[in-house]
């Protein structure tokens, strides 16, 4: 299910960008900015406590957030409720957002 949440935010940007070119750019700066705040690059828990609430919007710290509890705090399965629901919820928020965004390639 991991990445699925990827996947699903990868749709939305393709039914986003109007070429490959577009998306290349778009792509990059966003997942970028995602990996840095979101704590793929560095530890969230080392940053400033605005930053470690502004990773909260990424879908990595959710991710990063249930392996650490796993991996290294070795927390029970069902003590990941909050990340596996906020995972499962953008996962359907990305699929319906690239739903709604590629509308207009549809032909009546």
């Amino acid at each position: 299910m991991w990445s699925r949440g990827a996947t699903a935010f990868a749709l939305a940007l393709a039914a986003a960008a109007r070429s490959r070119a577009q998306l290349n750019g778009l792509r990059t700066i966003i997942i970028l900015i995602m990996s840095t705040i979101g704590g793929s690059m560095i530890f969230r828990f080392l940053m400033p406590p605005l930053m470690q609430k502004f990773g909260l919007l990424t879908f990595n710290a959710w991710a990063i957030d249930g392996f650490r509890k796993v991996f290294w705090f070795q927390d029970e399965p069902w003590e990941l409720w909050p990340q596996v629901s906020v995972r499962v919820m953008l996962i359907f928020a990305f699929l319906w957002l690239a739903r709604l965004l590629a509308r207009r390639w549809e032909v009546a």
